[in-house]
């Protein structure tokens, strides 16, 4: 209200202000016709003895232009004192207005910082109550009394502290732990069952892989005495186990005694009888357990030209057996049914031969 009082007050000091500006116009104007006239009037005196009544009437029209003069100059002064009256109103209003701006400049400052505090306080209320702005105005009383307030919820703060750390979603918590627990419980069950089911598959396997673990250690056995005695044409062999109770876990020892010889450990043997023991206790086991296919590389090396005729003879009783021997023995050599070499007929060239023992050769040694 103030602002639109000061703007009508400077409209009216504007339009004085040129009100005033055409009077002044008009005095000039005036005074320059009163001048004129005077100079008319002298011309006239001087040229003329018949203008008495011009001179009259120009003195009537001078007197005219003084009164209009006298009262447009009344006027001006009338005028110069509203404008002086306004400009004071002016003045009043602006100040009042400049003050009004204060006091607007303050209310914005006092409404921010109350605007902050009331963030300030839904933060608090949310973060202790987990209250919104919205829901804690249905709680809203119109009786509320500060001092009763603070003084109750200091006491429902103490209480809480002597509850101690409350878990607000311990209800959730419990529902998810449960559901999980049940689920976990569940598979527990499941994989017990059948952990249990492969125990006793286990126990089960376990059972008939000892006995037929001592059924083929049983046959071996007898194999090994057999087939050690007719290599060494005499002689005594046998295998223990180190623990009767734990055959699975147990240690073999092998015990041969040559003709000839104490009974003792194959580690006590010489070369070439280690050799038959361990040559004995293969047949043993492919006596017991026989595969299409073995191949031997150099396993009679160490032997002599009667021992290898011995190793020949029990190779040629498995005759269900295909065997491949890799050796430089000839005595070995000579009793192949096929013989595979190679050769380097020329410098960097190698060649593989075959040669078909049960052919007849005499073509070619012609």
């Amino acid at each position: 209200a103030c602002e639109e009082r000061a703007s009508h007050a400077e409209e009216l000091v504007s339009s004085a202000e040129r009100n005033l500006e055409q009077i002044e116009a008009d005095i000039s104007d005036k005074q320059s016709q009163r001048a004129k006239l005077e100079q008319e009037k002298q011309e006239l005196t001087a040229g003329h003895t018949d203008m008495d009544a011009l001179i009259m009437e120009k003195d009537k029209n001078r007197q005219m232009a003084s009164d209009y003069l006298d009262e447009v100059t009344a006027e001006r002064k009338q005028m110069e004192e509203s404008i002086s009256e306004k400009t004071g109103e002016k003045e009043a209003f602006a100040e009042k207005t400049t003050e009004m701006q204060e006091r607007k400049h303050e209310a914005q400052l006092r409404k921010a910082k109350y605007d902050t505090q009331l963030e300030n306080l839904k933060s608090k209320l949310w973060e202790d109550f987990e209250v919104s702005y919205i829901q804690a105005m249905e709680f809203r009383s119109e009786n509320f009394v500060m001092s009763a307030a603070t003084k109750e919820n200091r006491q429902i703060k103490s209480r809480i502290r002597e509850l101690g750390e409350v878990n607000v979603g311990a209800i959730e918590e419990y529902e998810t732990v449960k559901e999980r627990y049940e689920f976990l419980t569940a598979q527990q069950a499941d994989i017990q069952e059948g952990m249990d089911a492969l125990n006793g598959i286990i126990r089960e396997m376990d059972k008939t892989i000892r006995e037929r673990f001592r059924t083929s250690f049983d046959q071996i056995v007898e194999n090994f005495e057999e087939i050690f005695t007719e290599l060494f044409g005499g002689g005594h062999a046998e295998l223990r186990l180190s623990d009767e109770n734990d055959p699975l876990q147990s240690d073999i020892d092998i015990i041969a005694q040559p003709p000839g010889k104490k009974l003792q450990n194959i580690n006590l043997l010489s070369g070439g009888e280690k050799t038959l023991t361990a040559i004995a206790l293969m047949f043993a086991v492919l006596k017991v357990k026989p595969t299409p296919f073995c191949i031997l590389d150099e396993v009679e090396a160490a032997l002599d030209d009667a021992n290898i005729d011995r190793f020949i003879k029990a190779v040629r009783r498995f005759d269900g057996i295909q065997f491949a021997l890799v050796t430089h023995q000839k005595a070995t050599m000579e009793q192949a049914d096929v013989l595979y070499g190679v050769t380097m007929p020329e410098k960097g060239i190698s060649r593989v031969l075959s040669l078909d023992m049960s052919q007849d050769l005499s073509k070619y040694t012609q």
